[in-house]
């Protein structure tokens, strides 16, 4: 569409094919970067974080939060300033930054590293250091409150000089993490819940302009390696459903990738065969050819649910039969059916509500790290 007769229609490169895994090691690109923007990778969740020259005169670029008092939110944050970036499905990772505070609060100014993050910071384990020396590991990220659900470890280092450059570095593993400021081990092996999944994370302890321009991000331990758990032979026509653990750090296995489709229908991506229910209590579910609109099965082939949410929450997949109503229900000792709408809460035992994780195409029991539930489980198809 034009505006003047001469107009030519434009061309660009072929775009490069997706990836569904983000790229390890990372390292920052902060010095490549335009200043007034955010280099590459980083997704801001609370407050803002761009490129700027470094305060000293040098013409070295740093990342500095930018927003220097409580903005107007669209719903009440209780957590500081903070910065994403990787796979929200990461467990085993390690992160290090280097990172600059501001004598804005005085001895409270901090900075933090995080893994295990959500988009909101209030599931993670976060590693804060203060001017002060003071530095915790703690649940969640920093909450300009003050309180928190759990420290898991503290201590102290020297005193910090506002303005320079210190490096901070967590690592978690399995549900054990390690700590180290200027390459010196803070603490080993401290114990945390082996549940949450999430973003690698870098905050600050308020609205400050906090800076850093060093970051590096890269897997940590052996489950990288060996978290795909094959099926002993390909799914088929009648295989049945199960619930099974999910794999680690975003590793896809092709006997927990579905495909919600608009049609409400759930396809075993790797067979293209549809879950199929038994419309009864404690029904059934098993795989079997897609069913056309009209055909007399494709009522129970039918999960309906809330298409976008469930990307972000759990939701109920409902299958109607007249006026009777099904929902997809599993259970921790592996089974999976349909049965009528359980009216209590999922529990650790038994659960009805799943989130689709579209990374690694999972549909999981749980988003964020649900004690209630204990260790995450997926929708499983083999034979």
């Amino acid at each position: 569409l034009s505006t003047i007769q001469t107009a030519q229609k434009g061309a660009h490169p072929k775009p490069p094919a997706s990836k569904y895994e983000f790229p390890l090691p990372f390292e920052s690109t902060i010095q490549e970067a335009e200043p007034s923007k955010e280099a590459i990778g980083f997704a801001d969740q609370i407050g803002i974080f761009e490129v700027h020259p470094k305060l000293d005169g040098s013409d070295e670029l740093t990342m500095r939060q930018m927003v220097t008092q409580d903005p107007i939110t669209w719903q009440q944050q209780t957590r500081a300033p903070v910065t994403v970036l990787g796979n929200f499905e990461w467990q085993d990772i390690e992160i290090e930054a280097s990172l600059s505070i501001p004598d804005t609060m005085g001895q409270y100014s901090g900075a933090c590293v995080a893994t295990r993050s959500d988009q909101y910071w209030a599931n993670a384990v976060s590693l804060c250091v203060t001017l002060a020396g003071n530095w915790s590991l703690i649940d969640g990220g920093w909450r300009l409150d003050g309180t928190y659900f759990k420290t898991f470890a503290n201590g102290t280092v020297s005193s910090l000089t506002p303005g320079k450059y210190y490096r901070l570095k967590l690592v978690t593993v399995n549900g054990l993490a390690q700590g180290f400021f200027e390459g010196e081990q803070l603490f080993e092996n401290v114990e945390f819940p082996d549940i949450g999944v999430g973003f690698a994370a870098i905050g600050s302890t308020g609205y400050f302009p906090m800076e850093f321009d060093y970051v590096r991000i890269d897997r940590a331990g052996s489950n990288w390696n060996s978290t795909q758990k094959k099926c002993k032979s390909p799914a088929k026509v009648g295989s049945v459903l199960t619930a099974d653990a999910c794999t680690r750090n975003a590793r896809r296995d092709e006997g927990l990738m579905w495909e919600l489709r608009s049609n409400w229908q759930l396809v075993h991506t790797p067979s293209g065969l549809c879950a199929q229910a038994d419309l009864s209590s404690r029904g059934q579910v098993h795989l079997a050819e897609c069913a056309s609109p009209g055909d007399d099965v494709r009522k129970s082939q039918e999960f309906r649910n809330r298409y976008s949410n469930i990307r972000q929450h759990q939701q109920e997949l409902m299958l109607q039969d007249g006026s009777s109503s099904y929902s997809l229900q599993g259970t921790s000792s592996g089974s999976v059916f349909v049965d009528h709408a359980n009216e209590g809460h999922d529990t650790r035992d038994q659960w009805e509500k799943w989130v689709y994780f579209p990374n690694t195409m999972q549909l999981r029991n749980q988003y964020t790290a649900d004690y209630s539930l204990g260790a995450p489980n997926c929708l499983r198809a083999c034979s």
